[in-house]
């Protein structure tokens, strides 16, 4: 009762940081501006107590083939480094929702939170400012934590959501924040 399906079309973008611990060299690789599709299940809106904060999972699997290394602010070139890979992550947000959320309402939501992720992956990146290009492999599913943070906003049934979440971790020579990046424009379906 009150749950919805969305269906919707939009642009997305995976992102891998790597710093290395002995002298903070950093290196950014992404994959930009790819057309996603996306199907998502939503449960009737809990409010906790009479406040207007709810809760909610952001959930989500999807392959990454970064490609273009940051070389100065904003500036992203193909320097023949690859990455090539996937994630998952269950992550526990809290919202907050003005409006109201019904079969024809109006609302607008933001919403923040932690959970768990995995992430497997192979390739090279550069750091800077030395230079270096190194090798990054990790063909397990090690549990990490994962952080998420969502902007929402619906008329009726048409809606656009902004959406980034994805885990960090690190190991004996490297920190590592992996992100994946959405932004959608939906038609949402209500369960009666």
């Amino acid at each position: 009762n009150g749950a919805s399906i969305t269906l919707g079309v939009g642009t997305r973008q995976a992102e891998l940081g790597v710093t290395r611990k002995s002298d903070d060299n950093y290196g950014k690789i992404v994959q930009r501006d790819e057309e996603a599709y996306f199907i998502s299940y939503s449960t009737r809106t809990t409010f906790m107590g009479t406040t207007r904060l709810a809760y909610t999972f952001m959930l989500n699997y999807s392959t990454f083939n970064l490609d273009k290394q940051e070389i100065g602010k904003d500036d992203f070139v193909a320097l023949g480094t690859q990455v090539k890979g996937d994630m998952a992550y269950v992550v526990p947000a809290v919202f907050y929702q003005w409006g109201e959320d019904r079969y024809s309402g109006t609302y607008a939501r933001i919403g923040i939170g932690v959970g768990m992720g995995v992430t497997r992956y192979r390739g090279d990146i550069k750091l800077f400012p030395s230079g270096d290009i190194v090798t990054l492999s990790d063909r397990t599913y090690d549990l990490n934590f994962a952080y998420g943070a969502f902007a929402e906003a619906r008329f009726r049934h048409i809606g656009i959501k902004i959406s980034a979440a994805g885990p960090t971790f690190e190991d004996d020579l490297y920190k590592y924040n992996v992100s994946d990046i959405a932004i959608s424009l939906g038609y949402q379906f209500y369960f009666p």
